[in-house]
């Protein structure tokens, strides 16, 4: 019922309701439930209503950006553990949707990897320093587009010349599903999909010993 309401109220650009309608959802169900119950299903399904016609790009774009102000909060509302393993994550070069990017990098803290969140458009020319910088354990990109998908294949040779230890590399998004040809392309790379919190839970296995 929730999410049925939430998605009337974006697709009305009703940001009232739509308030009132999150606040209510976050004083009943913790915020793992938020993500994966009720904030991704309603932009899939608004996202869906805009392929078949019955939704306006307005209201697409009115959704997401709600959708992607609400993961900001919940990513900036929980402090980083001070010892847990550093993890990388972004938009690959040119890729302006964030909400894969956010929700990878939502779980990994929830695993309890430390984060740090690049955002939208991250230059591959500025990986190198970063990377030497702070010594991440993982870092990760996504790419919707066909165009920072081919950007995340630099990525990889970027990052593959970095001397040993080298942070995992993992990417992800649509683009790589339009075009599976281009996930073998990516040097270093590891291909995520499906289950977010099961690839975070997984990461965390594997890093936090």
């Amino acid at each position: 019922m929730l999410q049925k309401r939430l998605m009337s109220a974006l697709v009305a650009f009703d940001v009232n309701n739509a308030e009132e309608i999150w606040r209510e959802a976050s004083a009943l169900y913790p915020s793992e439930s938020l993500c994966t119950e009720m904030l991704m299903p309603v932009q899939v399904a608004i996202g869906e209503g805009w392929h078949r016609g019955e939704v306006s790009i307005a209201a697409e774009h009115f959704a997401s950006r709600f959708v992607e102000g609400k993961l900001h909060n919940l990513l900036n509302m929980q402090l980083n553990q001070p010892t847990g393993p550093l993890a990388v994550v972004g938009c690959a070069q040119a890729e302006m949707h964030e909400l894969g990017a956010l929700m990878v990098a939502l779980f990994l803290k929830w695993a309890g990897f430390r984060i740090i969140y690049l955002g939208q458009n991250v230059p591959n020319a500025t990986l190198e320093s970063l990377v030497r910088q702070v010594r991440p354990q993982i870092i990760g990109f996504s790419a919707t587009t066909i165009e920072a998908a081919h950007n995340l294949v630099e990525t990889g040779q970027i990052l593959s010349r970095i001397e040993p230890p080298r942070p995992m590399f993992i990417f992800g998004g649509m683009a790589f599903y339009e075009r599976a040809d281009l996930r073998v392309r990516v040097q270093g790379g590891n291909f995520i999909e499906g289950d977010f919190r099961a690839t975070a839970r997984q990461l965390a296995a594997q890093f936090l010993k």
